[in-house]
Order: structure tokens, then C-alpha cells, then sequence
């Protein structure tokens, strides 16, 4: 029982260089609420000090040395801890009591690069402890990724709205890039008044080749939106059908496994009944393999709903 509440506790690991065993792993331990040391066999804690989280952290980034880890609260504030001494250095409220702060990106030692709950780009002094530029994006952020030149490259949706879905590229200053990406439409619309959110919503799956400098957003009928990060030119490949609107609430998640190969996989929702009986329904897409050499899509397994690339698998 112990190692399985381990396992839920600590699901969210980061390896850092500077560890405090040589077989250290530090992870988030959300059963008691703290940062710590764990066996990365077993993943028990190790002995040593802890560093108490009052709220399940929203975002989190290492500093490039690995010395340090930066964290969000979802309330619009960002904790700075020292990982080899392990204790809390710093705290900046940067979004207001409104707002939450995600996707932290530590650029470089005198950068933060985040995004808040109002499609802001937030660009972080962590010795100043404050921000030193806001910038609107083009939408809310559905996922992030660091390039290999040190910018980060988000994909933006659609609020109250379907629209096409957009890779917008930002440095550690703040100057953006926008691609946009007309043919594969993304979004949400909810009933803000109704108890039971009614809405319908459609996301697309993002994966970055950071080699390669390619990015890849896959739609929810497999059409693929190839981005060179470089010149911001947009290919498409494989289906040609595109829908309007969301109906059933289609998701789908991506990752680039190398070698050319994409996984893709997700769900497709939908809500039955009226009142108390009323239900949200998920049906797998399975987990499929892309073939951006060939553009050729394998079915792995028609039942999955959600995957975790790590160590190769």
C-alpha cells in the first residue's frame, strides 16, 4: 500500500543533476503536499528535508544548472525552492488573486517565461521577482514545448469560440510569432450561467520534433499541420476533411517519438440524459502511430484514451 500511494503521490518526476542522493530523483508528493527526494525504483522518500506545497502546484520548471525549481500555485503566484538545500528562496505574486499562472519555461538565469488564465504571456525577472512584460496571445495555451534555440512554442485555441488553431512561437524577451493553422479548427463554447456547464469543445494534439525543428498538430480526423519553426510554413498532410464546429467534444493528445513517428491518441466525448441522469460519455480513439516519412497512420490499440512517453517506451 505504501508504494502504491508512492506511485500516485509522486506520478509528476523531474530527474535534476544536482541531486541530493546519487540515485535521487525529486518528485511532487501530492498525497501530504510536499517536494522531496525519492528512489526512482521504489519511488519511497528518501531521508532528508521537505519542502510543504500548500496547493498542488499548476506548472512547474528547473533552472539550467538544475540548482533550483520554480513553481506555481494556480493563484496567480510562482515559488522559487533551492533543490540542493531544499527550502523555499523566493515567492512573487505576478497574476493577481484572480488569475493562475502555467506553462513556466525557465529560459534563462534572469527569465521566466509563463502564461496566465487571460491568454498572457508573462516574461519573469526571478531575481527581481517581477514581471516585466505581459503580452496577449493570439488564445488559451493547450500545450507547450521548449525549441532547441531556447524560444518555446505554445499551441493556442479558442475561447467562447472554434477557430483555427494557431502555433504561436515566443522568445525570452517576449517577441511572438503566430502560424495559423486554417484548417484544423479548435476551441470551446460554454454556458457561463448554467449550473451544469453546457458547451461543446475540440481539441487538437501538439508534438514538437526539437531537432528537426518541426512542429506537428494533429486534429481530431488526423489531419496533420506540419510548421517548419523556423519560417513558420504550414504543410498538411493525410485527411482532407475538416469540420466547422465541435459537436461531441473530440480531444486528442500527440508526442514525437523520433525517428519520424507521431502518437496519437484521445477521446471523443458526449453527454447523455437530462438532470440528475445526466452523464458525460468518453470513447477511446485508441492510440495510432503517424509516419511522417510515409504519412501512414498504424492502430496500436483501439482502447486507449491517454499515454506517457518516457525512457524510449
Amino acid at each position: 500500500m505504501k508504494l502504491a500511494a508512492a506511485l500516485v503521490g509522486a506520478a509528476c518526476l523531474f530527474a535534476a543533476g544536482a541531486q541530493a542522493s546519487p540515485r535521487g530523483m525529486l518528485g511532487i508528493d501530492y498525497e501530504h503536499g510536499r517536494l522531496a527526494w525519492f528512489d526512482p525504483a521504489t519511488l519511497t522518500p528518501l531521508p532528508g528535508r521537505k519542502v510543504a506545497m500548500r496547493d498542488a502546484p499548476c506548472s512547474w520548471s528547473l533552472s539550467a544548472d538544475r540548482a533550483q525549481l520554480a513553481y506555481s500555485d494556480c493563484n496567480g503566484k510562482i515559488m522559487v525552492v533551492n533543490a540542493r538545500a531544499m527550502r523555499r528562496v523566493a515567492s512573487m505574486d505576478v497574476a493577481g488573486p484572480r488569475g493562475s499562472v502555467e506553462n513556466l519555461v525557465w529560459l534563462r538565469p534572469d527569465r521566466l517565461i509563463a502564461t496566465s488564465t487571460s491568454s498572457t504571456l508573462l516574461v519573469i525577472d526571478p531575481r527581481s521577482r517581477r514581471p516585466l512584460r505581459r503580452v496577449d496571445l493570439p488564445g488559451p495555451v493547450n500545450g507547450r514545448a521548449l525549441l532547441a534555440d531556447g524560444r518555446v512554442a505554445f499551441l493556442t485555441s479558442n475561447a467562447q469560440s472554434f477557430g483555427p488553431a494557431r502555433i504561436t512561437i515566443a522568445d525570452s524577451d517576449g517577441n511572438v510569432r503566430v502560424a495559423v493553422l486554417d484548417r484544423i479548427t479548435v476551441g470551446s463554447v460554454f454556458d457561463p450561467g448554467s449550473d451544469d456547464p453546457d458547451g461543446a469543445m475540440r481539441t487538437a494534439g501538439f508534438a514538437v520534433d526539437r531537432a528537426g525543428g518541426r512542429a506537428y498538430v494533429v486534429s481530431p480526423v488526423l489531419l496533420v499541420a506540419e510548421v517548419d519553426l523556423t519560417t513558420l510554413e504550414v504543410t498538411y498532410h493525410g485527411a482532407t476533411r475538416t469540420l466547422a464546429k465541435a459537436i461531441d467534444g473530440p480531444s486528442r493528445s500527440a508526442a514525437w517519438l523520433g525517428g519520424g513517428l507521431l502518437a496519437v491518441s484521445g477521446s471523443d466525448y458526449s453527454t447523455t440524459g437530462t438532470g440528475k441522469d445526466r452523464r458525460l460519455v468518453s470513447r477511446p480513439y485508441g492510440l495510432n502511430i503517424v509516419d511522417t516519412r510515409t504519412w501512414t497512420v498504424r492502430l496500436v490499440d483501439p482502447t486507449v484514451e491517454w499515454f506517457q512517453q518516457a525512457a524510449g517506451l
